[in-house]
């Protein structure tokens, strides 16, 4: 849950945040499945909230996957 990820980030205040996969994250307070653009979304705005207050640096992954192709 994105809110927990957020919380610890700003108890711990590390130098610098990786977050690994964004589209496994999720907002209880966003409807939407997992991965979903929604979720996503909210996801990275309340993360760049978190590392814009703390003035931190924040490197989000993404994975982006084709099918069919």
């Amino acid at each position: 849950v994105i809110e927990h990820i957020v919380a610890t980030i700003r108890e711990s205040k590390p130098t610098l945040a990786i977050l690994d996969s964004i589209q496994t994250l999720y907002s209880r307070e966003v409807e939407g499945e997992v991965g979903g653009l929604n979720q996503v979304r909210a996801s990275t705005v309340k993360l760049l909230e978190a590392a814009k207050s703390l003035s931190i640096p924040l490197i989000i992954i993404g994975h982006v996957t084709k099918e069919g192709v």
